[in-house]
Formats: structure tokens, C-alpha cells, sequence
């Protein structure tokens, strides 16, 4: 089944591109775009002129909604018509799931019967509903409900009927032809629902499906502000009026009518007035909008007695021929879930750097990626290159008994936050640092395969380690910082520091470079003579280590290991294997593992009372910042 997406778009040319964009990663490959433009005033038209080939590009001279979707319906080439806004972003199962929607109906209800199909639309924070399901009556007033309504509804002159949201709901191309297309007279509000009722009247189905899920913003236009509330409030109450003019009469009195449209009014100016009480609208807004609404009124009356109770004629389609839109490869696509407290903009260690650079990768692939990190303020999910991004709350629940608080928090909200989506968007894996536990709730709670990213401090493995595969062409040289595959001449590895060296040198032969730069002890230098030591030494003496000055003052040669003065040999030592709480005895110390290929970090409690550096209390300068090459630092909390 061939699907065309209609966007129709006004002065939104950022968010249109998002919307874009984001079509890319539908797993339905075989549909077109179509994207109709109103008057705008930005730069919309050099934008989509970068789309030239891939889209079909229209115009529409005034801004009304009605008519533009025209525009684009006659356009469209495919068997289903799907309308989504510029300022709404689908999930890419959408299409797939409105094109289930008609190949396979309730029981009952033939294929050819299903006229229209509409899925969920979550609001701008992406965690709740702004639409799931409704049911709609003749004045145009929607009751939104929890579960699908019963098709049965679907009946010609009913008084109930299922409506669906114009921002996620598509109809086949002959229906919509059938029954005239869009009714211009609504240029704003009911536009979908006149479709709806009057496909219901030519004897179709409309499906509201519990799914097909589309990301709605909701930005700004010339109706509404940044605060989402309507600022102008004509074309609200015209509509209402002009639909229950047009649809109600047969049902009910011409007094009943117009009092239910008055009464609507008044519920309008009731809202316009808490938003300016609460100042989110302009003082005097509310005096304008009773002016508004009572010329709307008027209006709607004398249209809706002018256009009766009639459906508007069938008209013929004959659209130019059908434009596929390019999609990425989906064949062997996951749905991959990364875990990371830390996600741009907030401030990112090493850990949450490598997963900012992974899921744009992984999703210029065709993957699906979604990123499980840390609100700043509200939970909000947000589509970011090709990534979607879950910014999760606390949730204080306890799967990780034990643990410090933002742990538990945090791994407790991921779980939380992937049992939300999983109805909708079941992951097919996990993936996560082992630091800060950030996985183990989805471990612990969930059947979802997980994968936990071991990061080491060591900048690089040392060669010894017993089978640990080399592959030195991988590997940069370190003295010239090129691919060691095209450094010249051909380097050789150094086995104290696990370094490839281009240059040659005298001085060590047993890394074969003028400056050995090893990051492990001296003594693992076979000749014992490199021209540097391979320690930082502390920044200040430590008033324990009698032997200090004379070894700040040798700087032409190593000297043994067992001649090092003992803040220096202890601030190698391995770490250790179990981590006991912190305690008024050793003084709250807390060791600081510093990464350097990631520059990512993590803490731990110390396990004695004494310093790193030295035997004594940790009270000198050298014992609170003592720094060593390999990374671990000692501060006082």
C-alpha cells in the first residue's frame, strides 16, 4: 500500500526540517512527501529547495489549513493520504502501523470499508497524551476516551461517531475524493473532524488505533502563543458553529443549535480569562476575545444556513506521478537503548561523551536509538540527530537497595521510563557504563538483553596481558601521532609503555625511543637508563619522604624502584578489590580514577586512614592533591 505524507507548513521552516528529517527513518519505504507551503515569511522556501527531487513541492496563497490540504491531496499519488504537521515528529513505525490499520480491521469490517485511520499523538513533553482516542457528536464537541471506540459507531446519520486528530490521521485517496476533500470553509479547528463525520455519512469506517504514535510540539503560530494558549479565537467559535449548523440540524432544533454554539462560546471566554488572570496571555486579551467570539458566532450561522445540510460533490484526482521518498536501509534495524546520566547540553564526563558520539552513529545507520539520561527539569522526550533522547525524573523506588541515592533514582526512572514505551516501542537491547550502576535496574527488572561497558583508567593495555589481542595498525604512533600503519619509519613497540615509537633511539633499548614516556614503573625499562622517569611527582614535598629532594633533584636517569621514595611507589598501587563505606577512622577519604582515553571519571571510598602518597595522616598538601601518571588522585571531602 502506497502512502503520501501531506505536511502543510507556515513560517516553520526549522521544525519543518526536523519533521523531515525524521521521515528518513520510516521502516514503510514506499511513500511520498508532500509539502505544502503556505504564505511564510521566512526562509521555508530555500529550505525545501534543498529537497528538490525528493519531494513534491507546492504552494498555497492565504493561510488556510482546509485549502492547503487540498493542494496536496490532489498531489498525491498514493493509495492512503497521511496528514502530519510541521511541528509534530512520528515515531518510525508510523506509517507501518496506519498501513495495519487497513489491511487488517476488527472483525466484521471489510478491507475496502476502512475509510480513515488515525493513531496516538503524545503532547510537547513527550510523555503524555495529547490524543489517544474520541468520539465526537454532531455539535463538534469530542469526548477522548482510554480505549478504541467500537466501530459499530460507524453508522450513517449517527449521532456519536470516532474522530480523529488532523496531526496524526491519514484516509484512502478515493474516500477523501468520494466525499468532496476538505471543506475550506474551515481554515483552522473541526477541519478532521468534517472529514470524519462525512465519511461516516458515506458509509466508512474510521479507526482510531492504539498506536502509530506522532511527537506534536505544538509550537507558536499566529493563533496561539508561546504559552500554548489561543490568542485569537474567530475561527474557534465560527467552526464550532458552522459545523453543528451543518451537522446537528437534522437531529436537533435550530434554537438548540445555537444555544449549545453560544454556550461553547462562553466556555471559550471562560478559558481566556483564566489565561489572562494567571498572565498568560495580555491584560484586555479576554475583551477582545468576547468580540471575536460573538462575530464568529454570526458568522457561522449565516454559512452554515447558506451551505444546508448537504455533502459537498465527488471530484476527480489526476496527481502527477508518485515521487518515492528516500529512506535509510531498515532490513536488519534494532532498537538499541542507551543508558547515560550525562547527554548534551548537560556537562559530560568520558563515559557520556563516547555514548553522544555512539547514538548518532548507530542511528545514521537506520538504527532506531533512544537515549535514557537525566532531565534537567521536566521529563521530556526529544528527536536530536537522528537520536531519540528520554530525559527521565527520579523515581524513588528502590531497585538498587543500598546504593547511594542518585543511583538508585536513576536506575529506578530508566526502568520506569522503558516499561512506559515498551506497549508501543518494545527495545530489542540495552546498552550502558558499568560505572554508577546505571543499567542494573533494567538488569534487574526487565528480559531485555543488556550489554555493560567495562572503562578502564589505563590509557592503553599493557602488551603483556595474557591473551589480549595487538593489532598494532590500529594502533597511533606516540611520538608523531599518526596512524602507525603510515608513519615512517616503521615504529616499534615499546614493552614498558605499550607505545608504538617511529624514532629511534640509544638512550633505551628497550622501547627504542628517546624518551621511554612509560606509564607503568621504572623498573619495567629493561635497561633501567630511560631519560625522563615516568612518574609525575608531587606538586610539593612530602614532609614524610626523607629521599625527596635528592630524587626531584635526578632528572638524567631512572633510578631503581626500590630507591623511589615510598609517595611515589604507593601511589601505584593496584586498586582494591572490595570497597568498604567511608568512617570517622580513615576520615572520609575519596580516590578519584581518572580516564585517559575518555577523560570520564568515578569515585570510590579510600580503604585505609593513610595516604596514597606517604604513611602518615593526610593532612600536608601533597596528601590532599597527590597526582600520579597513571591517573588516581586523593582528595579531601
Amino acid at each position: 500500500m502506497r502512502f503520501s505524507v501531506v505536511v502543510n507548513t507556515l513560517n516553520r521552516a526549522p521544525s519543518l526540517r526536523d519533521t523531515l528529517e525524521s521521515l528518513r527513518f520510516q521502516r514503510h519505504d514506499d511513500f511520498e512527501v508532500v509539502v505544502v507551503n503556505g504564505p511564510s515569511t521566512d526562509h521555508t522556501e530555500e529550505m525545501l529547495a534543498q529537497y528538490e527531487g525528493r519531494i513534491k513541492h507546492l504552494r498555497c496563497p492565504v493561510a488556510n489549513l482546509s485549502m492547503s490540504r487540498n493542494i496536496g491531496i490532489r498531489a498525491a499519488a498514493g493509495d492512503v493520504v497521511a496528514f502530519i504537521d510541521d511541528d509534530a515528529i512520528p515515531e518510525y513505525d508510523w506509517l507501518a502501523e496506519l498501513e495495519h490499520g487497513y489491511l487488517v480491521p476488527p472483525d466484521g469490517i471489510a478491507i475496502e470499508e476502512v475509510g480513515g485511520v488515525g493513531g496516538v499523538v503524545f503532547d510537547y513533553t513527550g510523555t503524555r497524551f495529547q490524543f489517544r482516542f474520541a468520539v465526537s457528536d454532531r455539535h463538534g464537541e469530542s469526548a477522548f476516551l482510554d480505549a478504541p471506540p467500537d466501530p459499530a459507531m460507524c453508522v450513517p446519520g449517527g449521532w456519536l461517531y470516532p474522530s480523529l486528530m488532523g496531526t496524526n490521521s491519514s484516509f484512502r485517496r478515493e474516500a477523501l475524493a468520494a466525499i468532496g476533500l476538505f471543506d475550506e470553509t474551515y481554515e483552522y479547528y473541526l477541519d478532521e473532524t468534517d472529514v470524519a463525520v462525512r465519511m461516516v455519512d458515506a458509509g466508512y469506517v474510521v479507526l482510531g488505533i492504539d498506536g502509530a504514535p506522532v511527537h506534536h510540539h505544538f509550537l507558536p503560530s499566529h493563533l496561539r502563543n508561546e504559552a500554548k494558549v489561543v490568542t485569537h479565537w474567530y475561527p474557534v467559535v465560527k467552526n464550532r458553529t458552522y459545523f453543528a449548523m451543518r451537522h446537528a440540524r437534522s437531529h436537533r432544533p435550530v434554537t438548540d443549535v445555537i444555544r449549545a454554539a453560544i454556550d461553547a462560546g462562553d466556555v471559550r471566554l471562560a478559558e481566556s480569562d483564566s489565561a489572562e488572570q494567571a498572565g498568560l496571555i495580555a491584560k484586555g486579551s479576554t475583551d477582545r476575545a468576547r468580540l471575536d467570539a460573538d462575530r464568529g458566532l454570526l458568522d457561522g450561522i449565516v454559512l452554515g444556513e447558506r451551505a444546508g445540510s448537504k455533502c459537498a460533490p465527488a471530484v476527480t484526482l489526476s496527481p502527477p506521478p508518485f515521487v518515492s521518498f528516500p529512506t535509510l536501509p531498515h532490513a536488519n534495524r534494532l532498537r538499541i537503548g542507551l543508558v547515560s546520566a550525562g547527554y548534551p547540553p548537560r556537562p559530560m564526563a568520558g563515559i557520556a561523551r563516547f555514548i553522544s558520539e555512539l547514538a548518532p552513529a548507530l542511528a545514521a545507520l537506520g538504527h532506531d536509538v533512544r537515549v535514557f539520561t537525566r532531565a534537567t527539569g521536566h521529563p521530556t522526550v526529544e528527536w536530536e540527530d537522528g537520536v531519540w533522547v528520554h530525559r527521565i525524573g527520579d523515581q524513588h523506588r528502590g531497585l538498587v537497595p543500598g546504593s547511594f541515592d542518585h543511583v538508585d533514582d536513576f536506575a529506578t526512572g530508566v526502568v520506569r521510563e522503558i516499561e512506559r514505551i515498551q506497549p508501543w516501542l518494545p527495545l530489542d537491547c540495552v546498552y550502558g557504563g558499568a560505572w554508577d550502576v546505571e543499567t542494573i535496574g533494567v538488569v534487574r527488572a526487565t528480559e531485555i538483553p543488556t550489554t555493560i561497558m567495562l572503562a578502564t583508567p589505563a590509557r592503553e593495555r599493557p602488551s603483556t596481558v595474557a591473551g589480549w589481542p595487538t593489532r598494532q595498525s590500529h594502533r597511533a604512533c606516540g611520538r608523531c601521532s599518526t596512524s602507525s600503519a603510515s608513519c615512517s619509519p616503521a615504529p616499534t613497540m615499546c614493552t614498558a609503555s605499550a607505545r608504538l615509537w617511529c624514532t629511534p633511539s640509544t638512550s633505551c633499548t628497550a622501547s627504542r625511543s628517546p624518551r621511554c614516556r612509560s606509564r607503568l614503573r621504572p623498573s619495567a625499562c629493561a635497561t633501567g637508563t630511560c631519560t625522563s622517569c615516568a612518574m609525575r611527582r608531587p606538586r610539593r614535598r612530602c614532609s614524610s619522604s626523607a629521599d625527596w629532594s635528592s630524587a626531584r633533584a635526578s632528572t638524567s636517569s631512572c633510578r631503581p624502584w626500590s630507591q623511589w621514595p615510598r609517595c611515589i611507589q604507593r601511589r601505584t598501587s593496584r586498586w582494591p578489590a572490595r570497597i568498604p563505606p567511608a568512617s570517622p577512622s580513615n576520615g572520609g577519604w575519596i580516590m578519584r580514577v581518572t580516564s585517559w582515553q575518555t577523560e570520564s571519571s568515578s569515585w570510590a571510598r579510600s580503604t585505609t586512614s593513610s595516604c596514597i602518597s606517604c604513611t602518615r595522616a593526610p593532612t600536608s598538601w601533597c596528601c590532599r592533591r597527590a597526582t600520579s601518571r597513571s591517573g588516581w588522585s586523593w582528595w579531601k571531602r
